[in-house]
């Protein structure tokens, strides 16, 4: 009996190591696919940077902050 059982474990290990492997073979055939040169990434940080700099400007330009902003020409008339 305890053959049969040593046996079957082997068998699933080897299952699970074929498994295994298969899996990292997938995985190595789709990053080849999915390799992004660096100066794509860099120059995808530096747009997402400037959109978030832009819409910062026009939210405290007229969102909600806008109304603490004073006009510096009303400020000083002659």
């Amino acid at each position: 009996m305890a053959s049969s059982s040593t046996g079957i474990r082997v068998a699933i290990l080897k299952f699970s190591a074929q498994l295994v492997a298969a899996s990292f073979a997938a995985c190595d055939e789709m990053n080849q696919f999915l390799v992004v040169p660096p100066a794509l990434t860099l120059s995808m940080v530096l747009m997402a940077v400037l959109v978030a700099l832009t819409g910062y400007g026009l939210y405290a330009a007229f969102g909600p902050p806008a109304r603490q902003l004073s006009d510096p020409f009303d400020d000083h008339e002659d």
